[in-house]
């Protein structure tokens, strides 16, 4: 998974999965027990119980969502929301991302078989290296 993004309730909303932290893990983790899970649900399972509409994995999302846009949730267990309404919107927008990233792994398949490189893939390889500046103090760069 990776970033996406959507409308809720009025906002532009932005969800982060990859970059989901220890601590968020162990809550994502410990607000996931079910009867199929009685530990919780670890990430891959966290993720795959979101594209089966598990209630406790959906609650985990929009409690991330919340997290991750600085407000703070207290309890996640706690959360009340229209979460079917909820669903179908994130659904839509990781499905969306998904497609996105198939289509720009094809492209670059493509190219690669066709022995070009995609104008995204040279730019994306590109250093970052600071340029030095002749003003500075020997050593020192921008």
């Amino acid at each position: 998974m990776a970033t996406v993004e959507f409308e809720w309730e009025g906002l532009q909303r932005v969800v982060d999965v990859d970059d989901v932290t220890m601590e968020q893990a162990f809550r994502i983790k410990r607000t996931t027990k079910d009867e199929q899970f009685p530990a919780g649900r670890g990430l891959a399972d966290w993720q795959d119980g979101l594209g089966h509409a598990e209630p406790g994995c959906i609650r985990a999302l929009y409690a991330l969502m919340l997290e991750q846009d600085g407000q703070v949730t207290g309890a996640w267990e706690k959360l009340s929301f229209p979460v079917v309404r909820f669903a179908a919107v994130a659904g839509k927008a990781f499905a969306a991302a998904a497609a996105a990233e198939r289509e720009r792994e094809e492209a670059e398949q493509a190219a690669a078989e066709a022995g070009t490189v995609p104008t995204s893939a040279r730019s994306a390889g590109r250093s970052s290296r600071r340029t030095p500046d002749p003003a500075a103090p020997p050593g020192e760069s921008t």
